[in-house]
């Protein structure tokens, strides 16, 4: 397949993609013993040869200790200025945890298993901030460092989101309302434990030119796992990127739903 028109999922299929990221293996260095709970975000951009990067975000959902059927991953790739303009990749299924890298036994590393017949992703856990994407053999390449994808959380949270809402600025300030909340209706409700429930009221697409900043703030509501409607919550996208929604439990996500849209 040309590395044009190679999908996310054949990142690794070919040896041209693989000397494009790597060449072979980098050196160890040390590297934190924190966990996935509940869920977690994280974001980065990847390199591309054709285009100006490839935006990843992966949601990782549940717990280390939980058993295979109760972790879930959701992960959306973008393309940035690409001359195809292919249209963006939306995977999902369970993740698995690994020990062990080649040079580093004690190593944790998340496999992503998408449904169906999908390329299965491998992210070393480097701290409780960074994951790194490596190879099927667990092998890190030489570039590593621009392959990681940082966790959106946290103190640091706001930073990050005004660093993504510069991105979709740069990226969508051409794309009309009616477009960006559709792709934003579909990224939200992807998220959901059933995405054809999700009703949305009062979204507005917010353009801050001066800030060079598009986001779109909202109401959302759906059905919970026993099949009833939760109630209307507020919810924060970056189109592309990061979706927040109101979890009074997570008091980073309501400082910064509350600075954006309210």
């Amino acid at each position: 397949m040309n590395l044009k028109t190679m999908p996310l999922k054949g990142l690794f299929a070919g040896s041209a993609m693989l000397a494009l990221l790597a060449g072979c293996a980098a050196t160890s260095e040390p590297r934190g013993s924190a966990t996935i709970d509940s869920q977690e975000t994280y974001v980065g951009t990847l390199p591309c040869r054709n285009c100006d990067g490839i935006d990843l975000v992966v949601q990782l959902a549940g717990s280390e200790s939980a058993s295979l059927e109760n972790r879930d991953f959701n992960l959306e790739a973008s393309y940035r200025e690409h001359p195809q303009n292919p249209p963006d990749e939306l995977y999902s299924g369970n993740w698995e945890v690994l020990r062990g890298i080649p040079d580093d036994s004690d190593a944790t590393v998340y496999e992503l298993i998408p449904e169906g017949d999908g390329q299965v992703y491998y992210f070393l856990r480097i701290d409780d901030q960074t994951l790194e994407l490596v190879d099927p053999n667990r092998r890190r390449f030489e570039n590593g460092r621009n392959l990681r994808l940082s966790y959106v959380g946290g103190s640091q949270l706001g930073d990050r989101l005004d660093k993504l809402m510069k991105v979709a600025h740069q990226k969508y300030q051409d794309v009309n309302d009616a477009e960006l909340i559709a792709k934003v209706k579909e990224s939200v409700a992807y998220n959901l434990k059933d995405p054809g429930s999700a009703q949305f009221r009062n979204i507005d697409v917010i353009r801050d030119d001066e800030e060079q900043r598009i986001y779109i703030c909202g109401e959302l509501n759906a059905k919970n796992s026993f099949g009833g409607y939760v109630g209307y919550s507020d919810f924060l996208s970056i189109p592309g990127s990061v979706d927040l929604v109101y979890d009074e439990d997570n008091q980073d996500k309501v400082r910064e739903i509350n600075r954006f849209c309210r």
